[in-house]
């Protein structure tokens, strides 16, 4: 590095330097290089200096951010106030529940696609449970409570809604936080995957040993009808059904996995969804 902008210098190039893992002081660093070799038609070299931690994880947020800079994107963090208000359970009415979940879903909606559309990542999985995330973070007492993420490439809204929102920038990045729930990153993540069809058997055991430990919680998988196609995912169900045990498996039916399903169990799901009875039914649920 130092060779290469010793030769920008006697190049007349001219230079900049920005160090650390703050996405968006590199971002306006690059844009005011930019706009200098516009406005001159001269090369021009900026220097990025990042730092990994532990592979590839976030570590304590003030290793990217300043403990003031977190702190204070979070008092002013309408999503986190929101979560705040779901665990202690402070919504006055349905109708207040409604307009703070209206708010939070549309937050989530457009920080998904801002920080991907730059970054890269999957966009339309984690989009299609934004719903579905926060009526999980609704219902159960995380992390308390164990919402295990099959394959994981869903679990930004998750990662959003559970204290990594101010280093959601970082998503993907060189020491910044992995596309797949992590362990050392959140206590709000409870598997490390990356895989398809491993919650339901990863969650079975989670909630054996609760029941072996005599611990109070609840265990919840997450899993699409792509990933349930897999022999590992059947295996888990065979075995749950033989245990007597709770445990909660959330079937995530969009019709897709890496490419539209195929094979019977696709056409199976398929077929039972879109029946008059199943339909009579959900609406039924839905009044």
């Amino acid at each position: 590095v130092s060779e290469i902008r010793q030769k920008a210098e006697g190049y007349g190039m001219g230079n900049a330097r920005v160090e650390g893992m703050d996405v968006l002081k590199v971002h306006a660093a690059a844009k005011k290089a930019l706009e200098q070799v516009r406005t001159t038609g001269e090369p021009f070299l900026l220097e990025v200096l990042t730092y990994r931690y532990r592979g590839h994880s976030m570590g304590d947020p003030e290793r990217y951010r300043t403990q003031e800079e977190v702190k204070k994107w979070q008092e002013n963090d309408p999503i986190g106030i929101f979560r705040d208000q779901l665990i202690a359970k402070k919504v006055a009415s349905a109708a207040e529940l409604d307009e703070i979940e209206a708010q939070v879903d549309e937050e989530v909606r457009q920080e998904i696609i801002d920080v991907v559309s730059k970054t890269g990542g999957h966009l339309a999985p984690s989009l299609g449970v934004v719903d579905l995330t926060i009526a999980l973070h609704y219902a159960f007492d995380t992390p308390k409570d164990r919402i295990v993420w099959d394959v994981g490439h869903q679990a930004y809204a998750h990662k959003i809604l559970t204290g990594r929102r101010a280093l959601f920038p970082t998503l993907r990045q060189h020491g910044g936080i992995s596309g797949f729930p992590k362990r050392d990153e959140s206590p709000c993540d409870h598997f490390d995957v990356g895989h398809a069809s491993t919650s339901i058997s990863a969650a079975l055991g989670m909630a054996a040993a609760r029941d072996i430990k005599g611990d109070d919680y609840r265990v919840i998988a997450v899993i699409g009808d792509g990933a349930m196609t897999g022999g590992l995912a059947f295996e888990a169900l065979n075995m749950a059904g033989s245990m007597d045990l709770e445990l909660l498996v959330v079937l995530n039916d969009n019709g897709m996995s890496i490419d539209r399903n195929v094979g019977v169990f696709s056409r199976t799901v398929t077929r039972i969804t879109s029946s008059e009875p199943y339909n009579v039914l959900r609406d039924e649920v839905k009044r």
